[in-house]
Protein backbone atom coordinates (compact mmCIF):
# COMPACT_ATOMS: atom_id res chain seq x y z
CA UNK A 1 0.00 0.00 0.00
CA UNK A 2 0.99 3.33 -0.68
CA UNK A 3 2.44 5.61 2.40
CA UNK A 4 1.49 9.29 2.07
CA UNK A 5 3.97 12.02 2.12
CA UNK A 6 3.50 14.12 5.58
CA UNK A 7 3.68 17.47 3.99
CA UNK A 8 1.20 16.52 1.29
CA UNK A 9 -2.16 15.82 1.17
CA UNK A 10 -2.95 12.28 2.58
CA UNK A 11 -5.22 9.74 0.93
CA UNK A 12 -7.97 8.76 3.38
CA UNK A 13 -8.59 5.34 1.63
CA UNK A 14 -8.92 2.39 3.67
CA UNK A 15 -5.76 0.32 3.29
CA UNK A 16 -3.21 3.26 3.07
CA UNK A 17 -0.67 4.23 5.46
CA UNK A 18 -1.51 7.59 6.70
CA UNK A 19 0.32 9.88 9.64
CA UNK A 20 -1.42 11.25 12.45
CA UNK A 21 0.47 13.13 14.57
CA UNK A 22 3.90 11.02 14.89
CA UNK A 23 2.12 7.83 14.27
CA UNK A 24 1.86 6.07 10.91
CA UNK A 25 -0.87 4.15 11.15
CA UNK A 26 -2.90 1.86 8.14
CA UNK A 27 -6.76 3.11 7.65
CA UNK A 28 -9.00 -0.35 8.66
CA UNK A 29 -12.21 1.56 7.41
CA UNK A 30 -14.56 4.04 8.45
CA UNK A 31 -18.29 5.20 9.86
CA UNK A 32 -20.29 7.15 8.13
CA UNK A 33 -22.72 8.05 10.79
CA UNK A 34 -24.53 11.39 10.41
CA UNK A 35 -24.21 12.58 6.64
CA UNK A 36 -22.70 10.28 4.72
CA UNK A 37 -19.25 11.34 4.85
CA UNK A 38 -16.79 9.47 7.16
CA UNK A 39 -16.75 10.49 10.59
CA UNK A 40 -14.96 7.53 12.73
CA UNK A 41 -11.39 6.45 11.16
CA UNK A 42 -10.58 2.95 13.13
CA UNK A 43 -6.52 2.58 12.40
CA UNK A 44 -3.65 0.30 13.70
CA UNK A 45 0.06 0.44 13.39
CA UNK A 46 1.83 -1.10 10.52
CA UNK A 47 1.94 -4.25 12.97
CA UNK A 48 -1.45 -4.85 13.05
CA UNK A 49 -1.19 -5.32 17.06
CA UNK A 50 -2.44 -1.75 17.97
CA UNK A 51 -5.91 -0.12 17.19
CA UNK A 52 -6.56 3.70 17.22
CA UNK A 53 -9.67 5.28 16.41
CA UNK A 54 -9.28 8.89 15.25
CA UNK A 55 -12.03 11.80 14.23
CA UNK A 56 -11.69 14.62 12.69
CA UNK A 57 -10.61 17.68 14.62
CA UNK A 58 -11.08 15.67 17.68
CA UNK A 59 -7.90 13.55 17.21
CA UNK A 60 -7.23 10.03 18.00
CA UNK A 61 -7.36 7.32 20.57
CA UNK A 62 -5.72 4.50 21.24
CA UNK A 63 -8.55 1.11 21.50
CA UNK A 64 -8.90 -2.24 22.68
CA UNK A 65 -9.14 -4.79 19.81
CA UNK A 66 -12.86 -5.55 20.84
CA UNK A 67 -13.56 -2.19 20.10
CA UNK A 68 -12.29 -2.26 16.46
CA UNK A 69 -13.52 -5.30 16.10
CA UNK A 70 -17.02 -4.15 17.55
CA UNK A 71 -16.90 -0.63 14.82
CA UNK A 72 -15.94 -3.58 12.12
CA UNK A 73 -19.23 -5.26 12.86
CA UNK A 74 -21.22 -1.51 12.61
CA UNK A 75 -23.47 -1.41 9.47
CA UNK A 76 -22.42 2.24 8.41
CA UNK A 77 -18.29 0.61 8.69
CA UNK A 78 -16.86 0.75 5.59
CA UNK A 79 -13.92 -1.06 4.20
CA UNK A 80 -13.64 0.61 0.67
CA UNK A 81 -13.93 3.54 -1.26
CA UNK A 82 -17.25 3.57 -3.89
CA UNK A 83 -15.09 3.60 -6.99
CA UNK A 84 -13.32 0.39 -5.68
Amino acid sequence: MPVSHYRGRQDWTPGNVVRVGFLQLRIIGFEAVKDGMPDIYTLSNLDGDRFYEFIPHNGVIRIEKSEALANMQSENFVTSSPGQ
